[in-house]
């Protein structure tokens, strides 16, 4: 009889139990005693989860007032400019009738719609096939004060219906600018005419409309 009571005492010490601590669970056994997390390995790696969640949505947070921020401050710009082309120069592809490249620069004045004018040099390329194609350069605008900014353009020509000269339209981004217009981003779009054929003296305007920032000081 003692025997068997002392063989059902060692069992019910042997068998393991399990007991709510503070969010562990204490696991017993003969010779050992340790503790299985409910929520990490121990109460440091908890908090260490909470801070990384936190710190997430804070870089969340952080990130949409930035963006809101750029949105807001973003100017709108709209200007017509008018330039005459100064040099040109054109080759014969060869493949097809009518297809040609060439290069050429224009000098004029812009018109903005805060009443200030900036003169420009407008640089570009051309590849056209019976007037129709790709055209892309730079334009830099210089104003009064002596800042200035660059737009990289691109776009395409088709020609006008009378035949006497060309449409055109395409988009610009801001790349450059120096003084007061130093660190502008921005880009928009243009379209605008020649009133004669490609060549010396072509008489040429586009009408501009974007957006740009400049950086805070």
């Amino acid at each position: 009889m003692a025997d068997g009571r002392k063989r059902k005492a060692g069992g019910q010490r042997e068998a393991r139990r399990k007991e709510d601590y503070g969010g562990k669970v204490m696991v017993h056994g003969p010779g050992r005693r340790r503790r299985l997390s409910l929520a990490g390995d121990g109460p440091h790696e908890g908090e260490a989860m909470r801070g990384k969640l936190l710190f997430t949505a804070l870089a969340v947070a952080i990130l949409a007032v930035f963006a809101s921020m750029s949105l807001a401050g973003a100017e709108t710009i709209k200007f017509r400019q008018v330039q005459f082309i100064t040099k040109a120069e054109v080759i014969q592809v060869g493949d097809v009738p009518d297809h040609i490249i060439g290069i050429y620069d224009q000098t004029g004045l812009a018109s903005f719609d805060t009443g200030e004018v900036a003169s420009l040099k407008n640089p570009g390329t051309l590849d056209y096939i019976k007037g129709t194609g790709a055209i892309q350069g730079y334009t830099t605008y210089t104003f009064e004060d002596g800042s200035t900014r660059t737009g990289k353009w691109q776009g395409t020509t088709r020609p006008d219906p009378g035949g006497k000269g060309s449409w055109f339209e395409g988009t610009w981004t801001f790349i450059q600018g120096t003084g007061r217009w130093a660190g502008i981003q921005g880009e928009g779009t243009f379209i605008g005419r020649r009133f004669v054929p490609f060549g010396g003296a072509a008489q040429i305007y586009t009408d501009n409309s974007g957006t740009y920032t400049l950086p805070s000081r």
